[in-house]
């Protein structure tokens, strides 16, 4: 207990801790422990109300939680062992706890669920993240080996072009490689691909892949076996690539890094290949006709922009001399909104086409609108963001700040 609270010190408010016991193997190294998200409490682990496995679990650095685990250090002193103290005090509901399936965070090798008396619900099977067992100093490494490569060959044998992928982050993030799916899908006819992102981002994504048959979109329950993290920092790759700030040449490096580990080859070669050019941003939307200006006014998922000054003064100066749609309500008078209007990200990026400035937050609702279709008709564009380099349009200026975007849009006598 003593060794869970000082660990739990060195992380900043916020933050996740991983206790991890010696019991325990990561045996899928491709998955990333955030995929087990979104956490639903301030202590995430597995097993049932009174049987609860404290070889895998995850705290968040919050003050409730440092208050629990002093509180479990004196009520160890009555119930003898630190185990029971927290089962206690998480069943009296005293701290936030999201109380998984056994198999999310620690799966068992078949002898000691045997030796447990645990349901086969709790076995170990290929592409588990984790697998817990007593038997690692006799025979644990070869059970695993061998369950692995069963599973390998099975899983080749079935679905000899079948490729799983999964991301659990933004909207742009699972965007972005539904693009690159795409591309792959359209070379390779005869393999079928499969991804799975946050359910809550489906319904958006399912336009996107609406007329081919050979990709499958599902909404994230688990991670399949083999199935590859798509996202752009899965491993650390984006953090230490050369190019991180460069979007598109780093993405074009990225997915010939993740076509590669699918044995094919990237149709991503250019930053023009990255433009989206899917179908349904043909399709017409309730807000279809000619206007002047759209202002992707959405709030940022993923600190792209960190400046907190409201767009709101420049939509209504925009306004007071333009046409203009926006993607989040504002009190302007005359303004369109396509959240009022319910349209999607497709439906923005069709928008996107009828327009001829664009000013946008660098976010998910603003991907759309770099599409093959409107590379020549955008007279000019404005991204709102910190310090990467999109690189993906002409005509397109970036600014760090509402007040920089503002001084930009009147040196070109929009505002």
């Amino acid at each position: 207990m003593r060794v869970w609270r000082e660990g739990l010190r060195q992380v900043e408010t916020g933050g996740w801790m991983w206790f991890l016991g010696a019991e325990c193997l990561i045996a899928n190294p491709d998955i990333d422990w955030r995929s087990l998200g979104p956490f639903d409490g301030d202590l995430v682990i597995g097993g049932e109300r009174w049987h609860l496995n404290y070889e895998s679990f995850f705290l968040r650095s919050t003050p409730e939680t440092h208050e629990f685990l002093a509180r479990a250090a004196k009520l160890k002193a009555v119930l003898g062992t630190d185990l029971d103290a927290m089962t206690v005090l998480i069943v009296a509901e005293t701290i936030r706890a999201d109380i998984r399936p056994r198999r999310q965070l620690a799966s068992l090798l078949p002898a000691d669920a045997a030796r447990q008396a645990r349901p086969a619900t709790d076995v170990y099977s290929a592409g588990d993240f984790v697998v817990q067992s007593g038997l690692w100093k006799t025979d644990g490494f070869r059970l695993i080996d061998q369950l692995t490569r069963e599973a390998r060959m099975a899983a080749t044998l079935e679905t000899e072009n079948t490729h799983h992928t999964h991301c659990v982050h933004g909207l742009g993030d699972n965007m972005t490689h539904l693009h690159f799916l795409r591309k792959l899908a359209l070379r390779y006819p005869d393999h079928r691909f499969t991804h799975q992102a946050l359910p809550m981002h489906v319904w958006q994504l399912s336009e996107m892949i609406e007329d081919l048959d050979n990709i499958d979109l599902k909404p994230f329950e688990r991670v399949e076996p083999f199935s590859i993290d798509a996202w752009k920092n899965a491993r650390l790759f984006w953090k230490e690539h050369p190019q991180a700030r460069h979007f598109a040449e780093f993405y074009i490096d990225f997915f010939a890094n993740l076509a590669r580990r699918m044995g094919l080859q990237s149709p991503i070669e250019t930053p023009e290949d990255l433009l989206f050019d899917y179908p349904a941003l043909l399709k017409p939307t309730p807000l279809d006709a000619p206007f002047d200006v759209l202002v992707v006014n959405s709030l940022p998922a993923s600190n792209q922009f960190t400046d907190q000054t409201s767009l709101d003064g420049m939509i209504a100066a925009l306004a007071a001399r333009h046409r203009v749609v926006v993607t989040r309500p504002v009190d302007v008078p005359g303004v369109c909104c396509t959240q009022s209007e319910r349209l999607s990200v497709t439906g923005i990026g069709r928008l996107s086409m009828l327009c001829k400035t664009i000013v946008m937050v660098s976010t998910g609702s603003s991907w759309g609108t770099f599409n093959v279709w409107n590379r020549d008709s955008i007279d000019y564009r404005v991204i709102l963001i910190d310090d990467e380099t999109i690189g993906l349009s002409k005509n397109t200026v970036q600014a760090r700040t509402v007040d920089e975007a503002g001084r930009l849009l009147r040196q070109r006598g929009i505002l």
